[in-house]
């Protein structure tokens, strides 16, 4: 008797605490659709500080058929100076005709010191704490050294990473792709750009590993993709979405996606 008395208080015991968590979990997830809800879409909105901390802020942008009633993919967008809006603006188009969030760091910037990693942890914490994402539709991108961060991150962060779009540079200097990359490699470089060379000799790399790649150029100096190449970008990535089966097969999408390469 005293054992199912004492098992009886056990399981009323687990039961409240489980009852407790299951309403934290709810009032986190009402607050995050409140915050999402209150954030304008179709619009860049230029300085969103992070809760957790202040000296932390990114550009943001949500598209304008946004809802907080389902989950979105995101790019984490690092811009060698630190300009979240500026570089929000270069997939804004894309972002828009297909779907994504886009956030880009205010306080990210080149070098040893550029405070690369503590930007992309806050503004990973503070979007996952506010808006609904897609846990299997993450991508990081960049400019230059930002390219560099981005693709850096996706290597480090196990399998966070479903894509990279790295303009105008390739991997860190300290990291090698691998046959272990799970994640789709979208790259752009100009062909006046300093840094054409390295994608050249990364090419045959990626071949011969058999990862999932694509590399543009454009005509232009070292800099961001031009909006037409963003498109492709995006696009390219939700088609491989729809190869591992994390959204649907749509054909028409596939079939209106610009400049498209047929293999």
């Amino acid at each position: 008797m005293y054992v199912a008395n004492l098992l009886g208080v056990r399981s009323r015991s687990l039961k409240r605490r489980l009852a407790v968590l299951l309403l934290i979990a709810a009032s986190r997830h009402g607050a995050a659709q409140a915050d999402a809800v209150a954030f304008p879409v179709g619009a860049i909105v230029p300085h969103i500080t992070c809760l957790a901390d202040s000296k932390q802020s990114y550009a943001l942008y949500l598209p304008s058929t946004f809802s907080a009633t389902r989950k979105w993919p995101i790019i984490y967008v690092f811009d060698p100076f630190a300009h979240g809006p500026a570089a929000t603006e270069v997939v804004r188009a894309a972002a828009e005709r297909f779907g994504y969030i886009v956030v880009a760091s205010n306080n990210s910037k080149n070098g040893p010191a550029g405070g690369s990693r503590e930007a992309a942890q806050a503004m990973w914490q503070d979007t996952h704490q506010r808006l609904p994402i897609d846990p299997n539709r993450q991508y990081f991108a960049g400019l230059s050294g930002g390219a560099r961060v981005a693709t850096s991150l996706a290597l480090s962060c196990g399998n966070c990473a479903a894509g990279v779009i790295a303009n105008a540079a390739g991997f860190p200097t300290n990291a090698m792709p691998s046959a272990q990359m799970k994640f789709a490699y979208f790259a752009t470089v100009g062909e006046a750009d300093f840094n054409y060379a390295e994608f050249a000799q990364l090419r045959p790399k990626l071949d011969a590993l058999g990862v999932h790649y694509l590399i543009r150029t454009f005509d232009g100096p070292h800099g961001w993709m031009p909006a037409d190449m963003a498109e492709e970008a995006l696009a390219w990535l939700r088609l491989r979405a729809m190869v591992n089966g994390t959204v649907p097969v749509l054909n028409s999408i596939i079939l209106r996606s610009p400049g498209m390469p047929k293999g």
